[in-house]
């Protein structure tokens, strides 16, 4: 016979099994028809059930993925709260959302095929911990069965091809402990989560608007697990979302040109922080001398002259994006990635002065390359300093080394001295 540990377990499955009656499946082998039934056939099985027996869906496929029977219960009892958008690219509940990522090339799935070993049960990995506005929050990399795939089963927007569920689905999972998660906070971890991944280990796996064919044949060994500590801690407060949002678009454009507006947009969105920066010092600095007690007219003037340099700096593209560069980067970051055109065949340099002039020289190149991106005309006068189009490749490779650096510097920016660019 069936036993159930605890006895009050029979009535929660089988009401979880009523609740849930658009999904098939089978606990410890014993079909969910047969609990609807079980006076009438309980004598045929020899079974005990308790919440960590194994439920097998069947879903997708020939994918038929676990959940434990407590997992199942849970979904059962929060199916009331369960949402997902119309796009089918995340599902949220009260307190966690999962966001559907697009994996876009073999190397990139079998990274992750190795990091989940266990394909058929639900996991998070690469988990992290954010404490916000003192609320916990715990972001990860999530793969199984989870409520996204029981809402898209549930809608019956699938078939053959384009399955409900399939082992190749992968989640940033963002989940708060007993509250009531917010989308704007779940969205703006999991832009910051997902900048850490892709700039941390070098891989383009951008948040998806459906989901992905799983015809792929695994064969690299490389893997992710236990590589929590290569992650920086997640970027999160004034500004952060709107400047994570521009690297995760330019990291996931495959267009070079593309790519290249894309990381200069970052780039320059720092510089009226750092420009701030710099006037509140030059400002206060002045107040601070004696001539604040009698001002003449030439104290004056030259306050003035630190709010017109400053007017002008933060006017200027050019200024932007060298004022950004020359704060945020060293020479040691990116002269491994310089393209041929800027490296030529000099030597690394050494000197503070020289560093400084060749960050200069490569704030001139990047300008003058988005320029004639950007205002590609048959009359475009070139500079002479635009990046070749066969060097665009390596040039987007230093660029994102540029503009990673740019957003570490932002990082650890107090957020009340963080200066947010608006659109006019």
């Amino acid at each position: 016979m069936i036993s159930f540990v605890p006895e009050s377990l029979q009535a929660d499955i089988i009401e979880s099994i009523n609740d849930l009656h658009f999904l098939k499946g089978n606990i410890e082998e014993i079909e969910f028809s047969v609990f609807q039934k079980l006076e009438e056939s309980a004598d045929e099985y020899d079974c005990e059930i308790s919440e960590n027996s194994m439920v097998c869906l069947s879903v997708g496929e020939d994918d038929f993925p676990l959940i434990s029977v407590r997992e199942f219960l849970d979904m059962a009892k929060c199916k009331a709260h369960l949402k997902i958008n119309d796009a089918q690219s995340y599902a949220k509940s009260c307190n966690e959302v999962y966001f559907l990522l697009d994996v876009r090339d073999y190397a990139t799935l079998e990274l992750l095929s190795n990091t989940f070993p266990k394909k058929d049960v639900p996991i998070t990995e690469l988990e992290k911990t954010v404490i916000l506005d003192g609320v916990k929050y715990k972001v990860g990399l999530f793969h199984g069965f989870c409520i996204y795939h029981l809402l898209v089963e549930e809608s019956g927007n699938f078939d053959k091809y384009c399955p409900s569920y399939s082992s190749y689905d992968y989640f940033i999972r963002v989940h708060c402990d007993g509250e009531n998660i917010k989308q704007n906070v779940a969205d703006s971890l999991a832009s910051a989560y997902a900048f850490e991944l892709q700039s941390s280990f070098d891989i383009i796996l951008p948040f998806s608007s459906g989901r992905i064919d799983d015809e792929f044949v695994d064969y690299s060994t490389e893997s992710l697990l236990g590589r929590e500590a290569q992650m920086f801690p997640l970027i999160y407060g004034n500004g952060a979302t709107e400047l994570l949002e521009l690297y995760n678009t330019a990291k996931n454009t495959f267009d070079v040109d593309f790519k290249i507006l894309g990381l200069t947009k970052v780039i320059e969105y720092i510089a009226p922080t750092i420009a701030q920066k710099e006037l509140i010092e030059r400002v206060t600095l002045k107040l601070s001398s004696p001539g604040i007690f009698a001002p003449t007219a030439a104290f004056i003037s030259e306050l003035g002259a630190i709010y017109d340099k400053h007017r002008n700096t933060t006017t200027k593209d050019f200024e932007l994006i060298k004022l950004s560069i020359v704060t945020a980067v060293t020479v040691d970051d990116i002269w491994d990635t310089l393209p041929g055109f800027v490296k030529g065949k000099q030597v690394k340099p050494v000197d503070e002065s020289d560093c400084s002039a060749l960050l200069e020289k490569i704030a001139e190149h990047i300008y003058s390359t988005r320029n004639e991106i950007a205002h590609a005309k048959a009359n475009y006068e070139k500079r002479g300093t635009e990046c070749p189009a066969r060097e665009k490749a390596s040039f987007c490779k230093m660029l994102e080394i540029i503009a990673i650096r740019c957003i570490r510097w932002f990082a650890i920016q107090p957020e009340e001295k963080r200066v947010v660019p608006h659109e006019k």
